[in-house]
């Protein structure tokens, strides 16, 4: 899934303040928020993500993914994992990118309007890949998407549209984003990724009914813990630092 988040126009403009775009991109199935990218256009923010999910992920080719917003995932994709296809042996030696066959994405294209002038529902258009394997793989489109908007506008005051919360400074802000994704991948629990235990009953040693269901965080759903971490440990933990050889 991608995500674009932008903020209202109506403000003075520039390298620090103004619009902004934010770029996730989400996995659907664990909701994992991969990576994210906060930039002052939506070209160059979904660039960088794409840039991240390449270098977190040691893909050599983008996963199947569903977008919204403008053409920003698109031409990324094919900055970042596009090639350039061989020469055929006749005529110009081709120089831009091309996707390459196994490609997946939809874009969910919204504030359509129609013939008569009125809102229509959200048009689904293939961009890469075969239809009739993309749009039942990606049908649901970016409901997933969509709800952690909802969850991003609930943790995070600064996303609040029409508040004092606002963002004072564009570090603060990146900064704001950081602990939000990092608390929602690893001390947040989805409701829809708890998974029933086995063998639920009473447990005669500690004289009460074992749990029911576990419930999971997106770092559990994505085997990257075991366990819902608290803010305590989040603030106590101090990620390692590779150094390079040499």
């Amino acid at each position: 899934m991608f995500v674009t988040r932008g903020k209202k126009s109506g403000h003075d403009e520039s390298k620090g303040q103004g619009t902004f775009w934010r770029v996730t991109i989400l996995e659907s199935v664990t909701r994992l928020r991969v990576c994210r990218s906060i930039e002052k256009l939506e070209a160059q923010a979904s660039l960088n993500a794409m840039r991240l999910l390449q270098e977190r992920c040691v893909n050599t080719s983008p996963p199947p993914m569903s977008s919204d917003g403008g053409n920003g995932c698109e031409e990324a994709m094919l900055a970042v994992f596009g090639q350039v296809p061989p020469p055929k042996g006749r005529g110009r030696r081709p120089k831009n990118k091309a996707p390459g066959i196994d490609w997946k994405h939809l874009k969910i294209i919204k504030n359509h309007i129609s013939e008569t002038g009125q809102r229509a529902k959200p048009v689904r258009k293939v961009v890469f890949g075969d239809p009739k394997e993309v749009l039942p793989l990606l049908a649901k489109g970016t409901v997933k998407v969509e709800r952690t908007h909802l969850t991003m506008r609930l943790s995070n005051a600064r996303l609040t549209r029409k508040t004092l919360g606002y963002s004072k400074k564009l570090e603060n802000h990146k900064l704001s984003a950081a602990w939000e994704d990092l608390f929602y991948n690893f001390a947040n629990t989805v409701r829809t990724l708890k998974i029933e235990l086995q063998k639920p009953g009473h447990d005669p040693q500690v004289k009460r009914f074992s749990p029911k269901w576990l419930h999971r965080s997106p770092a559990m759903a994505a085997d990257l813990s075991d366990h819902v971490w608290s803010v305590k440990e989040l603030l106590y933990t101090i990620p390692a630092h590779q150094h390079s050889s040499g």
